[in-house]
C-alpha cells in the first residue's frame, strides 16, 4: 500500500458534486460531519429538483416547496447572467418555520491541492486548494490558478461562515493505493432560525 489509513478516506457522497448545489442541514452539524456525509438533509433538498417558475433572456428562476416535519419550507432561486460585464448572480430567497442550516455548495478544480501558485483567497490570506477550513463573517473568495491565468472571484452581499475542503477519490496502481485530487468543495452556510425569512445574493465575476 502506497499510503497508510487510507480506510479513513473513503467516504461515498450521497450526492455529484456540482456548483450551486442546496443543502438543508440541522445546526448542530460541522465541517468534518459534512465533510464525511455524517448528516441528514431532511428537506432533501441536495436530491430533489426545483421547479422552473419563468425564463427571460439572461435570468432563470427557480422554486422549491416541501414540508419538513410537518412545517412549509420554500427557496426562491434565480439565476441571472451578464456578458458586459461578466457575470452570475445567484440569489437565495428561503421561507422557513424551523431552525436549521441553508447551506450551498460551489466546487472548482485547481489541478492541484498543493501547487502555490493554485490557491483560494480569504481575507487577504492564502490558502492550499487541499486546506480543510471553516471561516466565520466571509464577504469574498477568489479561486487563483496563476499558472493557468485564470480567478474567480465571489461576493456575498452578506457575512456569511464557509466550510471548504479537497475532494480526493483513492486510486489504485502498481504502486499501491493513494488518494488523488479532483477538486475544492466551498460551502457557504446561512443560520436560519424559526419563522424567518431570509435572503442573500451570491456574485461570480473574474
Amino acid at each position: 500500500v502506497k499510503e497508510h489509513n487510507l480506510n479513513e478516506f473513503l467516504i461515498y457522497d450521497q450526492h455529484m458534486r456540482y456548483s450551486f448545489l442546496d443543502h438543508l442541514l440541522d445546526q448542530k452539524v460541522t465541517i468534518d460531519d459534512f465533510y464525511r456525509n455524517r448528516y441528514r438533509d431532511p428537506g432533501r433538498v441536495a436530491k430533489g429538483g426545483y421547479q422552473v417558475k419563468e425564463v427571460k433572456e439572461g435570468e432563470l428562476s427557480l422554486e422549491r416547496r416541501e414540508v419538513v416535519n410537518d412545517l412549509p419550507l420554500i427557496v426562491k432561486k434565480t439565476f441571472v447572467l451578464t456578458e458586459d460585464p461578466p457575470l452570475i448572480k445567484a440569489s437565495y430567497a428561503l421561507s422557513c418555520s424551523f431552525p436549521c442550516i441553508f447551506a450551498t455548495e460551489l466546487n472548482f478544480n485547481l489541478m492541484s491541492k498543493d501547487d502555490p501558485e493554485r490557491f483560494v483567497l480569504i481575507k487577504d490570506k492564502r490558502f492550499r486548494a487541499g486546506a480543510f477550513e471553516e471561516i466565520k463573517d466571509v464577504e469574498e473568495v477568489m479561486i487563483v490558478d496563476q499558472r493557468m491565468d485564470w480567478q474567480i472571484k465571489m461576493v456575498l452581499d452578506l457575512p456569511m461562515t464557509l466550510w471548504f475542503f479537497p475532494i480526493e477519490t483513492v486510486n489504485f496502481s502498481e504502486e499501491g493505493a493513494e488518494r488523488s485530487y479532483q477538486g475544492t468543495s466551498l460551502v457557504f452556510l446561512r443560520l436560519v432560525e424559526r419563522e424567518e425569512k431570509h435572503s442573500f445574493c451570491l456574485y461570480l465575476t473574474p
